[in-house]
This record gives structure tokens, C-alpha cells and sequence, in this order.
């Protein structure tokens, strides 16, 4: 399948589609195009996609089995690997390998909070690019269709308090805008600070949909992004210690560590910063590092944080 934008009707669909160029995949396979509802997966993917690069061809798709590597709709080569396009079906799902940083990726490579924030006189902006197995689009002209969670542990409970919508931009394609894109960037807008710990990205119901796909489909699944970003209190693009960081007295002490959590780490947190006598341990900010700083840290954290 050299040409672009070339449609199989169901007579078609079986055997074997080559994306056979000198680009590789730089574009977009539609699987269920004609939009039927709710597709076995079966039904459209009885033979697979073959992707040449450079001398070799390889699958990036192929009939639906279990713990498959090129299976639809699970298949997880990144579409890097393949000249920046990918195989979808329709209605598309989040592509968790695909995304930047990958879905729930470790820590070690996540961003740094001044890197999100977008903060003036701090280091480049780099937001996450959340991305789907095909071209998706919201019909709202200027309002956010995500939401955006910071999530807190308090006694093994998560806790999600909500970002203001006013407060970062996503950047996708919006109803008549011109192209395609499998991808939705969100960045902080300046005027918050973000704070070290994980975050959860969610849809708003019935923003986002199908793009290229007759009736114009919501995306698939009850999907979430989650994401984490690391401490950077001097906003320098290198990642802090809290330690390194002033102690804001406003701050509950309970997660010393401020990994999101509150558990042994933050205790092993507190004492080796405590016998320091570093300023950091002041958690009850009376000027000095002390017996009396163990009393409330420890009040904070059986107590699990500061409610």
C-alpha cells in the first residue's frame, strides 16, 4: 500500500498490507475506518502489517493471540521504530509504549517539575505526549478535554486533588484544524507551581474521539495517563534533594521524603537529614534543628500527614 489515504472495503481486509516506502510507516493504518461498533478484534486483524525498515521487514500487526508482541490492538513497538506512523483500530486506544514518557514510567526517567511548569528564567519546556494507536481530535474550541490530578498517600489511601484547568495548555487538534495527530501535549502555563510527586491525566466524557473514523468514535477504554516529576526547588533544570530545598513551614512534614507517599522511607528521610542538623529537619520551624523536631515529625506522620 504505497499511495496515501487508500481505503480497503471488507473483501480486502485479510492477508497481508505493506507500507512499503522509503519513509517506512510515516503514517496512519486504519483498521474498522467505516466506524462499526464495538469490532472484534478478530474480525479485523487476520493478517498482519508489514512495516519495511530499511532492509528488513518486520510485523507491527499481526492475527489476534494472546501474549504476542504484534498483536492488535496490544502491540507495543513504539512507532519510532517504524518512521513515526502506526496500526490502529477503530476506535483507538492510548498507545502506553508510544507515550512520552511512557505510561506509569519509572521515576528515573521522568521530568523534572521545572521542566512541566514552564516557568520563566527556568530551564526548556518539555511537556508529556500522551499518544493513541490513531489520529485523535476534540470539537472544544479552547476548553481543556483532560483533567489533570496530583495524587497524595495518607495511610496507604490515595488522595487526588485537581489541577485548575486555567493552569496548564494542551496542545492537540481541534475541530476544523488542518492534519492529523495521534497526540495530545500538555505543559504547565507558568503561573503554578507543580509540585514533586505523581500525577494522573483522565478525559473529560465525550472530548476527545476517533479521528479519520466515520461518526467520529470517543476514544476507547477507560484510559489514564500517569505520570511523575521530580524535584527541582531552585528551578535550575537539576533535580534536588529536599534536603537542598528550604523548608516552606506551610508544607506538612509528613512526606519528608516527597515521593507522594507516607511510610518508613520518610522517616529514614527525616533522621539522616536530622543528624545532619541541616536547616531542612526545622519541621517545627522554630529556628533550630532539635529534639523537638522529632516530636512533631513524628506527630505528622502516625497521623498520616497533616489534614
Amino acid at each position: 500500500m504505497n499511495n496515501e489515504g487508500s481505503a480497503y472495503s471488507s473483501p480486502y481486509r485479510a492477508g497481508r498490507v505493506f507500507a512499503d516506502s522509503n519513509d517506512s510507516l510515516f503514517g496512519q493504518v486504519i483498521l474498522n475506518a467505516a466506524g462499526a461498533a464495538s469490532p472484534a478484534v478478530g474480525d479485523y486483524c487476520d493478517g498482519p502489517v508489514i512495516v519495511e525498515h530499511g532492509t528488513t521487514d518486520f510485523s507491527i500487526s499481526s492475527a489476534a493471540s494472546s501474549n504476542n508482541l504484534d498483536t492488535l490492538i496490544e502491540y507495543t513497538r513504539p512507532s519510532t521504530q517504524v518512521g513515526g506512523g502506526a496500526v490502529g483500530l477503530a476506535p483507538f486506544y492510548l498507545f502506553d509504549e508510544d507515550c512520552v514518557p511512557v505510561n506509569y514510567a519509572a521515576a528515573s526517567v521522568s521530568l523534572l517539575q521545572s521542566q512541566f511548569g514552564n516557568y520563566p528564567g527556568g530551564p526548556a519546556t518539555v511537556g508529556i505526549r500522551i499518544r493513541f494507536y490513531g489520529p485523535v481530535r476534540t470539537a472544544h474550541a479552547s476548553d481543556l478535554p483532560v483533567q489533570l490530578w496530583l495524587a497524595k498517600i495518607f495511610n496507604g489511601t490515595t488522595y487526588l486533588s485537581r489541577i485548575p484547568d486555567g493552569k496548564f495548555i494542551v496542545t492537540m487538534k481541534r475541530g476544523t484544524d488542518s492534519g492529523f495527530s495521534s497526540e495530545i501535549e500538555i505543559h504547565g502555563n507558568g503561573s503554578y507551581e507543580f509540585g514533586a510527586g505523581e500525577y494522573y491525566v483522565v478525559p473529560k466524557s465525550g472530548a476527545l474521539y476517533s479521528d479519520l473514523v466515520d461518526g467520529n468514535p470517543e476514544i476507547a477504554g477507560m484510559w489514564n495517563y500517569h505520570f511523575i516529576l521530580r524535584l527541582d526547588c531552585d528551578n535550575d533544570g537539576v533535580e534536588d534533594a529536599p534536603q537542598d530545598c528550604p523548608r516552606d513551614c506551610e508544607v506538612c512534614p509528613a512526606d519528608f521524603n516527597d515521593d507522594g507517599g507516607v511510610d518508613g522511607g520518610d522517616v529514614e528521610a527525616f533522621f539522616t537529614v536530622w543528624e545532619t542538623g541541616n536547616s531542612y529537619a526545622d519541621v517545627d520551624c522554630n529556628g533550630g534543628v532539635d529534639g523537638g523536631d522529632v516530636q512533631e515529625f513524628f506527630i505528622r506522620w502516625e497521623a498520616g500527614g497533616c489534614e
